[in-house]
């Protein structure tokens, strides 16, 4: 079982899943969905083999992991928005503005609750709210609204994660398969 967030997967999940069907004790993947905060814990309590992180967003405590793809992070606002003719942005400009909070992650902005991106989207559409997101994960970019890179933000890293304890050769053999299919996309970036 692979978990991972909706449209979190930076475009790589069908050329994992076809290259790790090319091994030889390959097994069925089952791939579900989890919600900001559980993906994580799914891992820990076994409900999961292996997840699709973002780091440094996600909790990797206890967890193996290999790095599949770095991005820029991007602020999303509505397209009328003050900051939205801007080239680039520094996280300084932003810090006056309504950040989303996300459902079950401590702190976070003093804006509405959200459960995923496509909810967020709405909302910054809406002129609710803005956000500060991996670039993948707004692509591509919903109408009426407009991404900006945010020069001073960590980059994101998409990780394949597992148990540390796990040592089954079905998961080492995902890992490996996900970090070759990857391998293209991190060449390109460098």
């Amino acid at each position: 079982v692979m978990v991972i967030k909706p449209g979190g997967d930076a475009g790589l999940l069908s050329g994992i899943l076809a290259r790790y069907a090319d091994e030889p004790h390959a097994r069925q993947v089952d791939v579900v969905f989890g919600g900001a905060t559980d993906r994580a814990d799914q891992l820990r309590d076994g409900r999961a083999d292996v997840a699709l992180l973002y780091a440094p967003f996600d909790d990797l405590t206890g967890l193996a992991h290999e790095t599949l793809h770095v991005e820029d992070r991007v602020a999303i606002l509505p397209r009328d928005h003050r900051l939205a003719s801007r080239d680039e942005l520094r996280l300084a400009a932003l810090e006056h503005e309504t950040l989303p909070r996300w459902k079950g992650v401590p702190g976070g902005g003093t804006g509405p609750e959200i459960d995923d991106v496509p909810q967020l989207n709405h909302l910054i559409a809406l002129g609710r709210t803005i956000a500060v997101l991996p670039r993948s994960l707004v692509e591509p970019l919903p109408a009426g609204l407009v991404r900006i890179p945010v020069a001073d933000a960590a980059p994101s890293r998409l990780v394949v994660a597992w148990s540390q304890s796990d040592r089954r050769p079905q998961v080492a053999a995902f890992v490996e398969a996900a970090v070759a299919a990857s391998a293209p996309q991190r060449a390109r970036r460098g």
